[in-house]
């Protein structure tokens, strides 16, 4: 996951200096974040909603399965002996 910056508004500039690590940087006249640096709190989007883009490159993804646990009772188990 990674978060960008859309539109370089004022909502942005107050998200930058919300964000713990400093990671929403001014470079060359627009606003950025450093991947780097960005915990993926969520600030920024809460903040600026409509001008924090997230980008998820495993969104098309197939999800993972569920495994179920086995119900098996500890008197089913056979114990083995240790050599």
């Amino acid at each position: 996951i990674r978060y960008t910056v859309v539109n370089s508004t004022a909502k942005v500039a107050g998200a930058a200096s919300l964000c713990p690590t400093r990671a929403i940087v001014e470079d060359r006249g627009a606003w950025r974040v450093d991947d780097a640096a960005c915990i993926r709190c969520h600030a920024c989007k809460d903040v600026a909603p409509d001008d924090i883009a997230i980008e998820d490159r495993y969104a098309d993804a197939i999800p993972l399965t569920t495994i179920h646990v086995a119900s098996v009772s500890p008197e089913q188990v056979v114990a083995q002996q240790r050599p």
